[in-house]
């Protein structure tokens, strides 16, 4: 009677339950990494979806439809086919259709002849506007008027109005109410030239409105205004929608715009479609791609990793288990056999890995957002993060069945006659990957996806040419250690040129961790850096406002001891530019960013005789002709610039924006008058290095309307779109990735390495090796692969960062930021880190080659290997 099969791969998974615990943990950290990636990178879609919606006016994401319709049948006939067709348009994200209805203008008996009134019936405008005094309408002769009509046209609540059509039909009003709108910017009022501002003045009439009607009216007023036309403002929240589907609802609502007047013609009399949202959508593309580019690099990186990890693994499960497959098949056991017994082994380990791991995914990238402190995306587990999950579990099934069924029967490697000019798998991989490094690393500045595969092609490149000049390495230091005198460098010399494969693959592996944490860690701390600088590009000092006149500007600088700034267009050879003229006292409250020195260059604008010295963008300085100079138009006059520094980005300049900064009194010698002459009130502003909250008081009393921005408060908030929301998830994961397959790697390949070499190390033993030099000797050698790899691959995740940085660090809207970002990294923590890494990792395998020199002598020196 046979045994069960089930009761034989159980026995044998119990004798090497070390073995197979390490390769499931390494299968279930790499399940739950790639399905929390996949997790990560739909929220950085997520977030790049709503940074690029939120950077579009409110007024474009909607989609307006009007009308005439003639009477309350017409408007619900009508009322029914729009709503239809917007709901058509964006779904499946909700419609929210609210429909208004304006009159055309009225006369007011007792105002001037000039003076025209709207009224209008707004369904939902309580949402979206306030009461500055009496109450909403109830009764069909109430009204609630705008502030501005009631202040200029001197109305109070409960005044009586009287009104004349164009018909010469007169209709009395009472004033119920005052309202404004809560924000004038809203969507709401989208094709409205009225309601956010309450009076339109063209130089011939002043029209006022809308004057509110109570909007629970069923037919929307069309009965009893004059020349009634209706609109419907559908505003669709598309936040959280995927791309595909933000796709369909463009081309539905290109479709609508282009189509949809013809399509409503039977249903709405003079049909009219307005909306900018096709093309707010189609402008989505630079911020999904910088988003996806976010997490795309770490993640590429995390799977090499896994893969690497994998394979050692493989390794370490076919040395545990080549003892067993040579005694089966000594016993007449096919391969298939011996395979379909590893299979059942490894599926079991599978299964339970793919049951356990996706739902780890969405607590841990939840966590990990958290952090980052990005809110509002709903993180969950769908249908393609199972996928992911079984793709991942079934390539590591796969690794590790062919790994445990081909251990026996000599080394699979040899081969003879016309097979040694066939490539093995691995030495095509080993091309594939060398070509498509190459092809990545030219194409990466023009192709998103060769920029996010680039860095992870480099690196592995790198390693694997590494890991072919392995032997020859091991051989030069094996023979170097080896001539020294004493047994203990002799055994370590012996040992590094011995085992070349599996000291290949823990090469990569180990170089792969060291390089991912080099290549994040620098990643993610020059984007930082880059954030910074922006905002320092942004607001020039600690804080600038903007929004001044002259005299407001003035007085604010003496409060805050700040300096004013004057900016104004001027005529350049090609075009125009903005020239902002800066006081001696600017480099005071100047705050450089990493990539410039502004305070030191401002010293080279000091005033010359004949023309005026400027630092100047790249774009200005591409227009100097001889001797550095340009001729700038500037207050009517030809005024001759001579350039003395090219700076990326200037204070307060726009990406790209050819600018030009002077010294104002080197402008004013020039013109012989001061350099404020001809400016506008809007054109001045503040730099003060003062605090925050005491420059916003002092900005609000003297220019309420003033704008205040404050160098911290932009560099948080560049940090947390959706571009660092995507580097810091996808790098956190691909980190705690590095370590945790780097350690469960490294600690598996020892143990596997010292339980294949019981009988030789018992050997050394017998040979007078004591315990504590043979305990020497393995931390020796495994310090020196462990070192070598880790500095190889901390020097090649380096060079990644040197190499791509300028093409992986975008800004929000997709676009390189302003200045370009420098290579920072945080050299002491990486070093302290990796060294503390490595001594761990060392003082294990110490601690594993001590039990073996405890082993019984006798019973290693029976063991066959």
């Amino acid at each position: 009677m046979s045994p069960d099969p089930v009761r034989l791969v159980w026995r044998r998974a119990s004798a090497q339950r070390e073995v197979l615990a390490v390769a499931a943990a390494v299968l279930l950290v790499t399940v739950v990494l790639v399905t929390a990636c996949g997790v990560a990178l739909r929220v950085a879609s997520q977030s790049g979806i709503r940074a690029g919606l939120g950077r579009a006016p409110a007024v474009e994401r909607v989609v307006v439809v009007s009308g005439n319709p003639e009477d309350a049948p017409g408007v619900a006939a009508a009322d029914t086919a729009v709503r239809r067709a917007l709901a058509t348009a964006v779904s499946p994200a909700p419609a929210r259709v609210q429909r208004r209805t304006v009159s055309s203008s009225y006369a007011l008996r007792g105002a001037a002849e000039r003076d025209r009134l709207v009224l209008g019936v707004y369904a939902g405008v309580r949402a979206h506007a306030r009461l500055t005094g009496g109450d909403w309408p109830g009764d069909p002769d109430e009204v609630a008027v705008p502030r501005a009509a009631a202040s200029d046209l001197g109305l109070r609540v409960g005044e009586a109005l009287t009104l004349v059509g164009q018909d010469d039909r007169s209709r009395r009003l009472t004033v119920s109410g005052v309202w404004t709108p809560t924000d004038p910017e809203s969507g709401f009022w989208a094709e409205d030239p009225l309601g956010p501002v309450g009076r339109v003045d063209d130089g011939g009439f002043r029209t006022f409105g809308p004057l509110l009607l109570p909007d629970d009216t069923p037919d929307g007023g069309v009965g009893t205004l004059v020349d009634p036309r209706v609109s419907w403002v559908s505003a669709p929240a598309l936040a959280r929608l995927s791309t595909a589907e933000l796709d369909s609802v463009r081309g539905r609502v290109d479709a609508l715009e282009e189509d949809g007047a013809d399509d409503l013609a039977d249903a709405l009399p003079d049909p009219r479609v307005v909306t900018s949202l096709d093309d707010v959508l189609l402008a989505l593309g630079p911020s999904l791609t910088a988003a996806r580019t976010s997490v795309v690099v770490p993640t590429l990186l995390l799977l090499a990793l896994a893969v690497a990890s994998l394979v050692l693994a493989a390794r370490v499960v076919a040395e545990a288990r080549a003892p067993d497959v040579a005694l089966r098949e000594s016993r007449g056991h096919s391969r298939a056999q011996v395979l379909g017994a590893a299979g059942a082994e490894m599926l079991a380990i599978g299964a339970a890995v793919l049951a356990v791991g996706p739902w780890l995914a969405a607590p841990l990238v939840r966590a990990v957002v958290g952090a980052t402190g990005t809110s509002g995306v709903a993180i969950s587990l769908e249908p393609r993060d199972w996928l992911w999950a079984a793709a991942a579990a079934l390539v590591g099934v796969v690794l590790l069945t062919r790994a445990a069924g081909h251990a026996g029967g000599g080394d699979p490697r040899t081969r003879s006659g016309w097979r040694r000019l066939v490539p093995r798998p691995r030495e095509v991989v080993e091309v594939l990957v060398l070509v498509l490094a190459l092809v990545a690393w030219q194409q990466a500045s023009s192709d998103p996806t060769a920029r996010a595969a680039a860095p992870t092609l480099v690196v592995l490149a790198v390693l694997l040419l590494a890991a072919r000049l392995l032997p020859l390495l091991t051989r030069v230091a094996g023979g170097w250690v080896g001539r020294t005198r004493g047994l203990l460098p002799s055994v370590v010399g012996w040992e590094l040129t011995r085992r070349v494969e599996q000291q290949r693959s823990s090469l990569v592996t180990t170089g792969l961790a060291a390089a991912v944490t080099v290549l994040l860690a620098g990643l993610v701390t020059s984007w930082a850096a880059s954030q910074d600088d922006q905002a320092a590009v942004t607001t020039a000092a600690r804080v600038r406002v903007t929004g001044l006149s002259t005299a407001q500007a003035d007085d604010l600088a003496q409060q805050v001891g700040g300096v004013v700034v004057q900016r104004r267009s001027a005529g350049l050879p090609s075009g125009t530019g903005t020239v902002l003229v800066v006081p001696d006292r600017a480099g005071e409250v100047l705050e450089a960013p990493v990539a410039g020195s502004w305070p030191g260059l401002l010293a080279r604008l000091r005033p010359g005789s004949d023309d005026v010295p400027a630092l100047v963008s790249p774009s200005v300085a591409a227009q100097a002709g001889d001797g550095d100079t340009v001729s700038l138009q500037l207050a009517d006059r030809n005024v001759p610039v001579r350039v003395v520094g090219v700076l990326p980005a200037l204070p307060t300049a726009a990406p790209a924006e050819p600018a030009l900064l002077v010294d104002s009194r080197a402008l004013a010698a020039v013109l012989g008058g001061p350099p404020a002459r001809g400016l506008s009130s809007d054109d001045t502003e503040v730099w003060t290095g003062a605090g925050v909250s005491a420059v916003r008081e002092a900005a609000h009393r003297i220019a309420p309307a003033a704008t205040v921005l404050a160098r911290d408060a932009v560099a948080d908030r560049l940090r947390s779109g959706p571009v660092g929301t995507g580097l810091l998830a996808g790098s956190v994961l691909a980190l705690v990735a590095a370590g945790m397959l780097g350690v469960l790697a490294s600690v598996s390949d020892t143990a596997t390495t010292l339980r294949v070499r019981r009988r030789e190390l018992a050997s050394l033993r017998a040979q007078g090796l004591s315990r504590q030099r043979l305990v020497l000797a393995v931390a020796l050698e495994r310090g020196a692969l462990l070192v070598a790899s880790t500095l190889l691959g901390a020097a090649t995740g380096w060079l990644a960062v040197r190499l791509f940085l300028g093409r992986l660090v975008l800004a929000d809207s997709g676009v390189l930021p302003s200045p370009p970002a420098q290579a920072v990294a945080p050299w002491l923590l990486l070093a302290g880190g990796l060294a503390l890494a490595l001594l761990a990792l060392v003082a294990l395998a110490a601690v594993a080659a001590a039990r073996v020199a405890r082993r019984p002598l006798g019973t290693d020196l029976r063991e066959t290997t």
